[in-house]
């Protein structure tokens, strides 16, 4: 990298990150390159898959001809919110996943490994 030093600058929404030249110096911890694998290997494990099957548990459920009752309609009062948040929830997982590839490339890229 022809000796410039970079900083990685990481917003906490985890939105977007990017790699600023510095006249700073940069720190990549083994610590750091281990709990960004870390946070990977659990993204890319069955936590979102496992919510999917919460959703499609809670549409079974919420079907009328499947269970009715009364504890039934209070589900379905629930679930129209519950499922949005579990839609949220995917959805923030999905970013988290793409972005947390992203942090393990530019640790290693600032620790000076770039495998």
């Amino acid at each position: 990298m022809g000796g410039a030093q970079h900083e990685l600058v990481y917003q906490p929404t985890y939105s977007h990150m990017e790699v600023i030249e510095l006249a700073q110096r940069v720190l990549a911890t083994e610590e750091a390159v281990q709990a960004a694998q870390k946070m990977k290997t659990i993204l890319n494990g069955p936590l979102t898959d496992q919510l999917r099957q919460l959703e499609r548990c809670g549409a079974e459920l919420e079907r009328p001809d499947q269970w009715d009752g009364r504890d039934s309609q209070i589900f379905r009062q629930r679930w129209t919110n519950d499922r949005r948040t579990l839609d949220n929830c995917i959805n923030t997982l999905k970013q988290l996943q793409q972005d947390s590839e992203k942090v393990v490339r530019a640790i290693r890229t600032a620790g000076g490994d770039a495998s």
